[in-house]
């Protein structure tokens, strides 16, 4: 940004702008993520058997 006023600076940010235009419905889109994997483990810590039991109700 030191040369930001020279022409050279003037006409990349002029491309720039032209990309984020473009593109600026999938750059503000929400991005989901994806499932998380239920891991089962053969350990059962204190407490997670009764958190089990109520996700299968």
């Amino acid at each position: 940004m030191k040369y930001s006023t020279s022409d050279t600076a003037r006409a990349i940010l002029s491309i720039v702008d032209t990309i984020i235009a473009m593109y600026k419905d999938k750059l503000e889109a929400k991005v989901e993520a994806p499932a998380k994997k239920q891991i089962r483990s053969l350990l059962r810590l204190p407490g997670e058997e009764e958190e089990e039991n109520q996700d299968e109700s």
